[in-house]
């Protein structure tokens, strides 16, 4: 499909001239139908350039249909206002189908020279427990690090956890004054009562002048590598960091303690990176305050905004770390890419981030990106918490997710034994739950309801599963059990529902590509969902076991394995663990 949509651009280069390519690549359009009936390939910003150059309409969408309609894949073009419908050829179809059964692959457009793609995601603060606004950017951050990897890039996956600043601070600081030092252990504190410190001590800091003003005094202590405090801070994070990893293994993400990149990294580099700042006139030296004037940034006052990467007792700020980080990132990784993966709430810190990493040439050669996430809610389409007010934990939402699954299959199926119920209720579970929000558009809030994920009427992952599992049982039935292709000599398309269904097996790649451009796996969910149901349509117009012409016995067969290899893989990448039962 890549290659299609590159012959398009040509033509439509060629056509409108005092154009660049650029531009039209830019300017105009072209997608792929997941609605085949209405077309297979559309093109939208044609207007663009004819109200731009003062073209003759008509004329240059005929001209246009003319020299589309002489290549090779396509057979009709209808224009439909801004909008021109390109249908393909079963012959095109047909010749791709069977390159990909030759080739047994799924992707053929990979890197040639592989990249060096860092990913930023998870990134949790410690001393307390991963809640429901950590699950985006580790599943989403997760996803694109497989998918990436799976074009033939080096992935960097860089967990950024809090482990530094005032929360250690303020922390340490109760967990002194509450006389429980003396006897801190690991076995002897667990993560909430850590949490429940932390609760305690954030609240003090911020009503309470003079446990704020010791809990700086802490920090700089810890900064400044006083031993007890520095014990304190290795038994708080250790606990933390455990805690995470646990709730990274229930929901299959591939973060390891090596990938732990956290905040304290950065502490002996910060001072050199202020000073360097400094030098360069970027930050200015006000009466002890190091600040950096921001571009085009004002307060509600109308006056032009700083930004404070050191306070006057010394102490560092999120910011001052997030620049060293780039800083060094850029300067040790040499990655061609840095992709940070966010709450929304975060944009103008990395805005502001980006911008001074720039100005001072720390960011060089490479790319950077950030995408944020919206919000998830409750019912009431407000943020999702207890009853108590507290964000809502991972680790109940996944418990709450394998409960629910549990009650499902025992309804669904009297067959099981109740080990199989018990080791299903957990993949299917955590598939669904990861599912439910990888297919959610990254970019909005969407509302959680923890009864939608295990519905078999919509775009959730039990529908996905379920299709899988048919397909293995047609195979099986069919005296297939290892999956591998049968003959495709005379590979045909023979009625709508195999058009249709291959016409989206052959788009498997376009869209991986898309999705590994824009960051967004809903694409990915949405496409698997689609052919999904186009393969239930496939499956209920002919029983293939009754079939008796070989080739076209062979060709439903094939077009089966295609099918559950795309399913498999596109669960895979989405970090989805695969069943073989249901």
């Amino acid at each position: 499909m890549i290659n299609i949509y590159n012959k398009i651009y040509n033509k439509i280069y060629k056509l409108i001239k005092n154009s660049n390519f650029k531009d039209i690549k830019d300017k105009i359009i072209i997608t792929n139908s997941l609605n085949i009936d209405i077309y297979h390939i559309k093109i939208n910003g044609i207007q663009f350039f004819i109200k731009k150059f003062n073209l003759k309409e008509e004329e240059i969408l005929n001209n246009l249909k003319i020299e589309l309609l002489k290549l090779s894949f396509i057979y009709k073009i209808n224009i439909d206002n801004d909008f021109i419908n390109i249908f393909i050829n079963n012959n095109y179809i047909e010749k791709k189908i069977v390159k990909i059964i030759k080739s047994n692959k799924l992707i053929f457009k990979l890197n040639k020279i592989s990249k060096n793609i860092i990913i930023d995601y998870s990134s949790p603060n410690l001393m307390k427990e991963m809640h429901v606004g950590h699950l985006k950017s580790t599943i989403i951050g997760d996803s694109l690090s497989k998918i990436l990897k799976f074009l033939g890039n080096n992935i960097i996956k860089i967990n950024h956890v809090g482990d530094w600043g005032i929360n250690f601070g303020m922390t340490i600081c109760k967990i002194i004054e509450l006389n429980k030092h003396k006897d801190l252990t690991i076995k002897k504190i667990s993560i909430d009562e850590i949490e429940n410190i932390y609760k305690i001590s954030k609240l003090d800091y911020k009503n309470n002048l003079s446990f704020a003003e010791k809990s700086q005094i802490c920090l700089l202590k810890l900064q400044n590598k006083n031993n007890l405090y520095n014990k304190i801070w290795k038994i708080l994070t250790k606990i933390s960091i455990k805690n995470n990893q646990y709730i990274y293994k229930e929901l299959n993400i591939d973060l390891k303690i090596n990938n732990i990149i956290g905040e304290s990294f950065y502490k002996n580099m910060i001072p050199n990176v202020i000073n360097d700042l400094l030098k360069k006139n970027i930050a200015k030296n006000k009466n002890g305050l190091i600040l950096i004037p921001l571009k085009n940034t004002k307060n509600r006052y109308g006056k032009k905004m700083c930004a404070i990467i050191q306070k006057k007792n010394n102490t560092h700020l999120y910011l001052t770390t997030e620049i060293t980080s780039i800083k060094y990132r850029c300067e040790f990784f040499k990655p061609y890419k840095i992709i940070y993966f966010i709450d929304k709430r975060q944009s103008n810190h990395f805005k502001q981030s980006f911008y001074i990493a720039k100005k001072a040439k720390y960011i060089t050669n490479s790319k950077l990106e950030f995408h944020s996430f919206g919000m998830i809610l409750n019912k009431d389409k407000k943020p999702l918490k207890t009853r108590e007010g507290d964000s809502f934990k991972l680790k109940e939402l996944i418990k709450e997710s394998i409960e629910k699954t549990k009650i499902f299959l025992l309804n669904k199926n009297k067959n099981l034994n109740i080990n199989e119920i018990n080791k299903l209720s957990k993949i299917i579970g955590i598939g669904s739950l990861k599912y439910f929000d990888l297919s959610r558009n990254k970019n909005n809030n969407y509302i959680f309801d923890i009864d939608k994920i295990l519905s078999l009427k919509d775009n959730t992952a039990i529908y996905i599963y379920y299709s899988y599992v048919r397909i293995l049982s047609i195979l099986k039935k069919n005296k297939i059990n290892n999956l591998n292709y049968l003959s495709y000599k005379n590979f045909k398309i023979n009625n709508k529902e195999e058009l249709d269904l291959s016409l989206l097996i052959i788009k498997f790649e376009f869209i991986i590509h898309k999705v590994s451009k824009l960051c967004t796996p809903n694409l990915l969910c949405l496409y698997l969902y689609e052919i999904s149901k186009k393969f239930s349509k496939f499956y209920s117009t002919d029983k293939i076991i009754y079939i008796n012409n070989i080739d076209i016995k062979n060709t439903k067969l094939n077009l089966c394995i295609l099918t559950s290899n795309i399913i498999k893989k596109g669960l895979e990448l989405l970090g989805i663990k695969i069943i073989k039962k249901i």
